[in-house]
């Protein structure tokens, strides 16, 4: 299973931020990109970095849903992200380097019996906490 959304909870202090990963949303499965690959056993999630979540940019209101694309390689990294939305740039390059950092199992295409490129979405979701 590939995460689609990721959840960062924040508040003012913010001494541990959680993250939660959602299941990904129909439509939203990883796509070989060099590749036909019909019977696709999808990526998995081994090390996630969590994003920093920094006391001046929570202050300044910022919050809101940064969708990354990018690409997982067959060595399990994650690299060509781009922004597909965003609030703003403090957010997006929080994400960015943030997801950069991760690392899957790569996914594997059954038919080719072989590790593939997978093009993917993530979603992560910075939220203020409010009282």
């Amino acid at each position: 299973m590939v995460p689609r959304s990721i959840l960062l909870l924040g508040s003012a202090t913010l001494a541990a931020a959680s993250l939660s990963l959602a299941a990904p949303e129909k439509g939203d499965r990883p796509v070989p990109v060099d590749v036909r690959c019909d019977n696709l056993q999808a990526p998995i999630l081994v090390r996630r970095v969590e994003p920093d979540y920094p006391a001046y940019i929570r202050k300044q209101g910022w919050e809101g849903n940064v969708e990354l694309k990018g690409i997982i390689g067959t060595d399990g990294r994650v690299f060509d992200l781009s922004v597909l939305k965003s609030p703003g740039k403090p957010l997006t390059d929080l994400a960015d380097a943030a997801v950069s950092q991760w690392t899957y199992k790569p996914a594997y295409c059954k038919d080719l019996e072989q590790p593939v490129r997978v093009s993917i979405v993530i979603t992560m979701t910075f939220r203020l906490k409010r009282k």
